[in-house]
């Protein structure tokens, strides 16, 4: 007696999966050079035995399938039990997915994607341990899945595994200990971060400008060029590689301020010598691209009569403004201009000059006549200089007087001759005032 066991995949045993003789009555799946394996299925499978009567060659058949009581039977493996990443962690570093041995197992396969049901692929590898280690960078702050399930000995996939969830928290540069003002942009760092390929800085400028710099490969960044004063706004992120090929950032790290300024040039000075005037200041190397010069006559510099951009350290102005003529106590400032145009901190002082007078003579005068001449003398602004010397050369007069508090000096005098009689006033603190009376 014989027997040929047939396994199908459905009761009508129109799918055969498996035809085999056997002498005894019992049968396992043989391993050869071509074993045969039963995948997992939800479905039943059916199995009958025939018993066979004849030559060793069972070529005669003692009865059918239907006469044989097929039976059904279900084929489920126990899936690998996932370990790690937990159901719903937060993994900040590279994940290493682990799970449990299943019984018969070859090799696993492991498949991570972006949803539940796979069917857009992140990591899909075989790996012969139950723990692995992805190489490539998930998406930050995105719900993923994975599952895992065995292979047996003819690479036939088992059950997987229950799907787990797990979001990939991308590592934050730390910022390192940089300062937080200063007049120069400073060196920006940070601490490395484990598996990042490079860093973006993201720069926002004091005037809402901003700008980022990409794929740097250091953990330190220096601008070639800043300018603006105000307050900064700078942070930093790693980028990690992607699955396949490429990049992914990480998030930035919280902004760091940074205060810019510029402080007033320093030796700023003003000095008068043979009836000009010089201002200078020591050189503000490295942040100015030039400077800008005013003078004014209020400390407010609200209406400045001179304003100058000026490439050197010293300006000396021509004095040919009314405000410098006139004299008197006047303001003036200087400061360093970047290559933004931004205007820095101002030095400032104040100088005096010579104020000027306005001398007017009135007098018919007549040689060898007495007569009246009347002096008046007033500043710039119109106003009487009281106490001013009015000296009288010329034509044969000589006389001298100090003027009134509103500012006159009248004297009586007989000139000798036809001719020019001068007329000069002096004080302290005022240019020389002169007018010219004629003598007929």
């Amino acid at each position: 007696m014989r027997y040929f066991v047939v396994v199908a995949k459905d009761a009508e045993f129109t799918t055969i999966l498996d035809v085999a003789r056997t002498k005894i009555p019992a049968y396992a799946p043989r391993k050869s050079t071509n074993p045969v394996t039963y995948p997992d299925e939800t479905t039943s499978y059916y199995w009958v035995v025939i018993p066979v009567v004849g030559s060793a060659s069972c070529t005669s058949v003692f009865s059918v399938i239907d006469e044989n009581s097929p039976q059904g039977f279900g084929k489920e493996s126990t899936p690998p039990p996932p370990i790690t990443p937990g159901p719903n962690a937060d993994v900040t570093e590279p994940p290493t997915f682990s799970w449990g041995a299943a019984e018969g197992a070859r090799d696993y396969r492991l498949q991570v994607a972006h949803d539940p049901s796979f069917g857009s692929l992140i990591d899909d590898v075989v790996t012969a341990s139950t723990a692995y280690t992805s190489s490539s960078t998930y998406p930050a702050e995105a719900l993923l899945y994975w599952r895992v399930r065995a292979n047996d000995e003819t690479n036939i996939g088992l059950n997987w595994s229950a799907t787990q969830t797990f979001r990939r928290r991308l590592p934050t540069p730390v910022l390192g200990a940089n300062p937080d003002s200063g007049e120069r942009i400073p060196i920006l760092s940070w601490e490395p971060v484990p598996g990042a390929t490079s860093y973006d800085v993201s720069i926002e400028e004091p005037d809402g400008d901003s700008d980022v710099w990409d794929n740097l490969f250091s953990t330190v960044a220096v601008p070639e060029k800043a300018y603006g004063v105000g307050t900064w706004q700078w942070r930093v992120r790693a980028n990690f590689p992607a699955a396949g090929s490429g990049t992914f950032p990480g998030p930035f790290s919280a902004r760091r301020p940074f205060t810019r300024y510029m402080n007033p040039p320093t030796g700023a000075h003003a000095t008068r010598a043979n009836g000009g005037l010089v201002l200078r200041w020591d050189p503000s190397y490295g942040l100015a691209k030039n400077y800008r010069v005013e003078f004014s006559e209020s400390s407010g510099f609200g209406s400045p009569f001179d304003s100058k951009r000026v490439d050197n350290d010293a300006y000396a102005p021509t004095l040919t403004a009314s405000q410098f003529q006139n004299g008197g106590r006047l303001y003036w400032r200087v400061a360093a201009v970047d290559e933004g145009g931004n205007v820095g901190g101002w030095a400032t002082g104040r100088v005096g000059l010579l104020r000027k007078m306005v001398v007017t003579a009135n007098g018919g005068l007549q040689r060898r006549a007495r007569g009246p001449l009347e002096v008046r003398v007033m500043n710039a602004k119109g106003r009487a200089v009281r106490g001013a010397r009015v000296t009288l050369r010329g034509v044969g007069v000589r006389a001298r007087k100090r003027t009134s508090r509103r500012g006159m000096a009248r004297f009586r005098v007989r000139p000798r001759a036809r001719g020019n009689l001068r007329v000069r006033a002096d004080k302290r603190g005022f240019r020389p005032g002169s007018a010219v009376v004629t003598v007929r």
